[in-house]
């Protein structure tokens, strides 16, 4: 109702929607991104209950709905496809122990960089780095030398 002010409403909720996949692609540098000196978010496997439920917090933010159950903001769908990127992370690689990662970042298989696919070793090396643990803090020391 309210993004509906003198004919701009299909640009406001285009605003909106942008907002709201700005806000979630933050959320993704923030736990796997390249850190920014002091501006570093340390969080390991126990932390993605927590992650979650800020994705949940999210979601329900952008969507909207009143007592009734009615969305008064973005389409529900919407929202979950903006976020489905950074569920899959959380709950695939998050999720796992750094030791874990350290394993998979060594598959033959897996690329090292790949938009589409969440499975990639920057992904992987990003999640590490925001590890506290001594096996990923060395990893990622030890793999920033050979580059």
């Amino acid at each position: 109702e309210m993004l509906s002010v003198d004919g701009f409403s299909d640009l406001l909720w285009e605003i909106l929607e942008q907002v709201c996949e700005n806000i979630i692609r933050l959320l993704e540098w923030c736990l796997v991104g390249d850190q920014m000196g002091s501006i570093a978010r340390r969080c390991d496997e126990k932390d993605t209950g927590i992650i979650v439920e800020d994705l949940v917090s999210l979601k329900n933010y952008f969507v909207q709905r009143d007592e009734e159950g009615n969305s008064n903001g973005l389409d529900e769908e919407v929202v979950t496809s903006k976020t489905a990127r950074l569920q899959l992370i959380t709950n695939r690689i998050l999720s796992e122990p750094s030791k874990s990662l350290i394993d998979l970042f060594h598959d033959s298989q897996l690329p090292d960089d790949d938009d589409k696919d969440i499975m990639n070793r920057r992904i992987i090396l990003g999640a590490l780095d925001h590890r506290a643990d001594k096996a990923a803090r060395d990893f990622v020391k030890e793999h920033r030398k050979k580059r």
